[in-house]
């Protein structure tokens, strides 16, 4: 997973000693802590492995124009929206592994120790406005 390979492609390939289903209750039930711990860690660097790839499809812009028959340069929009859904799709989950990290919003730990999301800026409550005090003996008349 550091490498950017999904958990699916390590399963399929030889690779894997054991099957998914008893790697996923090892890391549920943390039956071996250290192998949890570094699950944890593979997936933050599959994350990043993952941002870096975002960067280079992006920047990657080497099919986005074709000559045509008569060899007028034309833009090819199938493969420009192709790379735009590549990223798109990749942004999308490294947001959902990462959220803290790579996501829309904050993430803080609350007091029971889990994650609890907050509100983008634009949506937190401002201060308090001072209420308009009528001068004492002022009853409006």
């Amino acid at each position: 997973m550091a490498t950017g390979k999904t958990i699916r492609e390590y399963f399929e390939t030889q690779e894997s000693k054991i099957v998914r289903s008893t790697f996923n209750e090892w890391i549920i039930k943390d039956v071996y802590p250290e192998l949890s711990d570094q699950y944890a860690r593979a997936r933050e660097l599959q994350a990043d492995q993952i941002f870096d790839d975002c960067i280079q499809i992006a920047d990657d812009g080497r099919n986005d124009t074709q000559l045509d028959d008569e060899g007028h340069r034309e833009i090819n929009y199938d493969v420009i929206q192709r790379s735009k859904l590549r990223v798109e799709t990749r942004k999308w989950f490294i947001s959902k592994l990462h959220p803290g990290r790579y996501g829309d919003l904050e993430v803080k730990k609350d007091s029971a120790n889990t994650d609890a999301r907050k509100l983008p800026t634009v949506f937190k409550r401002g201060p308090e406005l001072p209420s308009k005090k009528k001068p004492e003996g002022d009853d409006g008349k």
